[in-house]
């Protein structure tokens, strides 16, 4: 079951165990500023619960994830940040592009279908995403259905086709990736926000609602690995160093 409401101009989705329990993880995301809260809650490799507030465009996907008991390793790094962020996986690539009839819907964020978006790449000689989603609007939203877009970008087109760059930058605010802040984080040990927005050249202060529980996330589960790692090592040195014992005389 899920539900989707918003009240005074809010939105909240919810399906599934969003409140966890024994044997569950929760992965959360908070940034008040931007009033965006978002739990993901999994047990056995499996999404069983989401709570999204302020920022629901990836509810469906989520419900999608938690109905088909889809293992979530491949893409746990990612799940936190939504569809668009994961490139083609769980579209099903060139075959459910394919399949599609013309009136299916493509684009739930501005109601573009298969038949519009195709007619436009033939009648308007569209070789690219960015024209795509000038001319349709279609992937120019939230961003979720970019791969399938892609895909029918590649048998439309056919060799004329030319591919989006396979890197995607986290939001306008930087032209870095998602892996790239991560690496940056984990190799530099950076321990602040402003820290990595002044590395990797941010073009606005204080970052945006995108980016910067992105980066607070990144920060805070690459800090709790290195110090997991520090005390695994202090433990295994103290396991290591020899102790000393005294015997008393016999007299």
């Amino acid at each position: 079951m899920s539900t989707k409401l918003k009240v005074t101009g809010i939105d909240l989705f919810s399906a599934g165990d969003f409140m966890g329990g024994d044997g569950t993880e929760e992965i959360v995301m908070s940034d008040p500023f931007g009033g965006v809260y978002k739990k993901l809650v999994i047990k056995d490799d499996q999404l069983v619960g989401a709570c999204l507030y302020g920022d629901t465009v990836d509810g469906s996907w989520y419900f999608k994830l938690l109905r088909e008991g889809r293992k979530i390793a491949d893409i746990r790094d990612k799940l936190m940040f939504g569809e668009s962020n994961i490139g083609d996986v769980g579209h099903e690539g060139h075959n459910k592009a394919a399949a599609m009839a013309d009136a299916d819907e493509v684009c739930g964020c501005n109601g573009v279908t298969k038949g519009t978006i195709c007619k436009a790449i033939k009648d308007k000689g569209l070789f690219t995403l960015d024209e795509v989603r000038k001319h349709t609007k279609a992937s120019a939203s939230c961003g979720s259905c970019t791969g399938l877009v892609e895909q029918l970008l590649m048998f439309t087109a056919g060799g004329d086709y030319s591919k989006a760059p396979t890197k995607k930058a986290m939001c306008g605010c930087t032209d870095a990736s998602h892996a790239e802040a991560r690496e940056v984080i984990k190799a530099e040990h950076l321990l602040t926000i402003p820290d990595v927005y002044q590395r990797l050249g941010w073009r606005t202060p204080n970052g945006c609602a995108s980016c910067r529980p992105a980066i607070n996330y990144y920060l805070i589960s690459t800090g709790r690995r290195r110090r997991r790692t520090i005390r695994r090592a202090a433990t295994s040195t103290n396991a290591a160093t020899p102790t000393s014992r005294r015997t008393a005389p016999t007299r």
